[in-house]
């Protein structure tokens, strides 16, 4: 009899334990979702306040847009993109500029959005701004016709669904990204 006494208070104490660590393990799970609530406050107040859209993550890279459009200045750009770290985008293949073409159209169709890829340099040469790399000759990651580099004037690029050339100084957003 005494052991089934004893078998019963064994039970009621791990009971208790088991109970004890329910609770805390309830606490920290409330404590974690106000932590993440806040989080998401956080998130919001500064996104709405960043002159930057962001995209998801792609390939260990991410690419933000600027809010505003503004007569596209390639230095002016670049500087904003390195405020915040990243540089102007550097499309390195298909792929990849399915995705950021993807990423632009969600943004807005009714805008320009520029890149760091000219032929300031030398014509038809084209080069990316950030590294000086020139963009794989192998790649058909240009729109039908494109470029065209008319007069020696279109020596910036947009993306619109795939590359076209076009003049700087045009009203636009830009693009840039960060690894």
């Amino acid at each position: 009899m005494n052991s089934s006494a004893e078998t019963v208070e064994n039970l009621d104490e791990a009971l208790q334990d088991i109970s004890e660590k329910l609770l805390d393990l309830q606490q920290s799970v409330t404590q974690q979702q106000q932590t993440n609530k806040n989080q998401a406050v956080f998130n919001s107040f500064l996104k709405a306040r960043l002159p930057f859209d962001f995209s998801t993550i792609y390939k260990g890279k991410i690419y933000f847009i600027s809010k505003t459009v503004a007569d596209f200045e390639i230095a002016y750009a670049a500087s904003s993109c390195e405020l915040y770290g990243g540089y102007l985008v550097e499309i390195d293949d298909e792929e990849e500029l399915k995705f950021v073409s993807d990423f632009v159209s969600q943004t807005g169709k009714d805008v320009r959005y520029l890149t760091g890829l000219n032929d300031k340099t030398m014509e038809g040469y084209f080069e990316f701004y950030h590294s000086k790399k020139p963009m794989p000759s192998f790649l058909s990651l240009w729109n039908k016709c494109e470029p065209n580099s008319m007069v020696r004037v279109e020596v910036c690029t947009e993306i619109v669904g795939k590359l076209n050339d076009v003049t700087c100084g045009l009203p636009g957003k830009y693009v840039c990204q960060s690894q």
